[in-house]
């Protein structure tokens, strides 16, 4: 692909990724409701509401929710798999700014120098409840990750953390349905 090609390609996936966060951010309010569609209405909100980059996103709250209604073992797996999906937005978007910016290459070569194993943080931040998973996904991005690579990693940080919330929201839930009655 000829250099102008790639940079309309790039600026077109910075621009939808930053467009389609800041909709999906302006109406996160409208989604509530959806796990209580089934593990479908789990995936697809958990999908979505990891597109944003760098916005807050209610992923583990969906967890929670669904977990009180739904088994929480296939909420967590079913939730880490759209959760995984969604995080491709910010992977597309360090991979294009540092195509497009020196400065997007300074940023990676800066972090190279201070992180010795991409998969080691990309799981770290996947698995702790951390709110800036996008700053390790778009890393990831900019070091060229093979996605296959880097959708595993977030798969297993994301499902390992998300089982253990919905188990405890579950367990929890009809701990006090049998106190409260």
């Amino acid at each position: 692909m000829n250099q102008k090609k790639q940079y309309v390609k790039d600026s077109l996936i910075i621009g939808f990724v930053l467009i389609s966060s800041v909709i999906i951010f302006l109406f996160r309010n409208h989604l509530d409701g959806l796990e209580h569609a089934g593990y479908a209405g789990v995936f697809l909100l958990c999908l979505i509401s990891n597109s944003t980059v760098l916005l807050p996103s209610p992923g583990l709250t969906v967890i929670l929710a669904a977990a009180k209604v739904l088994s929480p073992v296939p909420v967590a797996l079913i939730g880490a798999l759209g959760t995984s999906i969604g995080e491709f937005t910010g992977y597309a978007l360090g991979a294009s700014v540092v195509n497009l910016s020196e400065k997007g290459k300074k940023w990676s070569d800066f972090f190279r120098k201070y992180i010795k194993n991409t998969e080691i943080l990309l799981f770290l931040f996947a698995f702790l409840p951390l709110p800036l998973f996008d700053a390790a996904g778009m890393y990831a991005g900019s070091r060229k990750m093979h996605p296959a690579r880097f959708f595993l990693i977030c798969y297993i940080g994301k499902a390992l953390k998300m089982v253990i919330y919905a188990l405890a929201a579950g367990y929890f839930y009809q701990w006090a349905q049998a106190i409260l009655g």
